[in-house]
């Protein structure tokens, strides 16, 4: 039993490789940095606009379209998630409502249009966290692989100090393999993280509909 249990852990360790689902959940971390930087940039310009022009009615007008904007972001985001991710964000059933103003009334009364900006604003920092994360983690896998082809074999500089391989990087070289595959199981943790996120900030029990 514990050997059965053993080699299944083995087995899964390195199938990884094999399941579409890592690759799509490295896309959706790759994704998200320039994602995150524009979700960003549009939050902060179109809220200071909104703001700042308030008190004049293309201040109402920008308003408006922010929020909407907001929506189709939302939207594109459950679009993503259900692609990449395999998440399908429940939109909820959707309510006719009658005319533009009836429509824009049960835009800003749905919850789900606040809590998508909410994703839309995390997905800022934990885009970039989780990049650099995949960037560091993918680069210092292939250092490692390549140690014994390297100008200087056996070696891995860190900046600070010099990692040094007896057998000329070839043990560098394997350890280097099974970083990328704890890799690749890294990218599937930070994908069931968006999973989760996805899950709880753009699902929404209503969607209107302009009648």
């Amino acid at each position: 039993m514990t050997d059965n249990v053993a080699l299944d852990t083995i087995r899964r360790f390195f199938t990884v490789a094999t399941r579409g689902r890592t690759y799509a959940n490295v896309a959706y971390v790759w994704l998200g940095f320039p994602l995150g930087i524009a979700y960003f940039v549009f939050l902060v310009t179109g809220f200071a606009l909104s703001l700042g022009l308030s008190l004049l009615w293309i201040g109402l007008i920008l308003a408006v379209l922010f929020v909407i904007c907001i929506k189709g972001l939302g939207q594109f985001e459950r679009v993503l998630s259900k692609w990449l991710l395999g998440e399908a964000p429940s939109a909820g059933p959707r309510t006719e409502t009658r005319g533009v103003w009836q429509w824009l009334k049960a835009v800003f009364k749905d919850a789900s249009t606040w809590k998508g900006a909410l994703f839309l604003f995390l997905k800022f920092p934990l885009g970039i966290a989780t990049w650099i994360a995949s960037v560091f983690t993918f680069t210092l896998a292939a250092a490692f692989i390549a140690a014994p082809f390297s100008e200087f074999r056996g070696e891995v500089d860190f900046g600070y100090w010099i990692l040094q391989d007896p057998t000329g990087g070839w043990l560098m070289s394997v350890a280097g393999v099974l970083l990328l595959f704890a890799t690749l199981h890294l990218h599937n943790a930070m994908g069931w993280l968006w999973r989760m996120m996805s899950r709880g900030l753009l699902s929404s029990g209503t969607m209107p509909q302009a009648a």
